[in-house]
């Protein structure tokens, strides 16, 4: 069971060059309800990230997303969202 959003023990077993190659990534169903902020920061070329029916209650910091700059589509339907910082999408496309 993963309660806690963290990628680290993907470094574990992909090369940094191949995580940032990554251009998808599902989470559905992950039972995540935290994202530790730069926890995308090696998987810049993300285009598509889906987090939903988790239980995510918030998402804060300004740079939980920061290094998504080509993120065009997040799913976050199905989790018991309360409170997402207005600066969260700042740097997403």
């Amino acid at each position: 069971m993963m309660s806690k959003l963290d990628i680290r023990y993907l470094s574990k077993t992909y090369t940094k060059k191949q995580l940032t190659k990554l251009t998808e990534l599902r989470l559905d169903k992950s039972q995540i309800d935290e994202i530790d902020t730069n926890v995308f920061e090696n998987i810049t070329n993300l285009t598509i990230l889906s987090l939903s029916y988790n239980g995510l209650t918030k998402i804060v910091g300004n740079s939980t997303f920061k290094q998504l700059t080509y993120l065009s589509r997040l799913r976050l339907n199905n989790n018991q969202l309360e409170k997402i910082d207005a600066n969260v999408f700042e740097t997403c496309s």
